[in-house]
């Protein structure tokens, strides 16, 4: 992520949040996080997303990156008590799977 953005932001990017990664040219929507990748075992990605507005249309088309991947963020989802809890336990959890 470029210093402007990772100066706005620190952590895992809530679900809802609308980015686009520094590869890609359409915006996309975060709808999970720390998703494994299929016929990937054991290789573990922050992020799972849709195209936006599209959405979800089905299961072959769910793009998976990684934090760093992200080229800019366009909305940041919603944040409340609940997701920050969960995003630092979520957030060890991968530092742990990449070691």
């Amino acid at each position: 992520m470029d210093k402007k953005h990772s100066a706005v932001f620190e952590g895992l990017l809530p679900i809802g949040s609308v980015v686009t990664t520094r590869t890609g040219t359409k915006q996309v929507m975060i709808i999970g996080r720390g998703l494994e990748g299929a016929g990937k075992e054991g290789v573990i990605f922050d992020y799972g997303a849709v195209l936006f507005p599209e959405g979800f249309s089905d299961g072959n088309h769910i793009y998976l990156f990684n934090h760093e991947d992200v080229g800019s963020i366009e909305r940041v989802g919603y944040i409340n008590r609940e997701e920050s809890e969960l995003e630092e336990r979520l957030s060890e959890y991968l530092k742990e799977q990449r070691w």
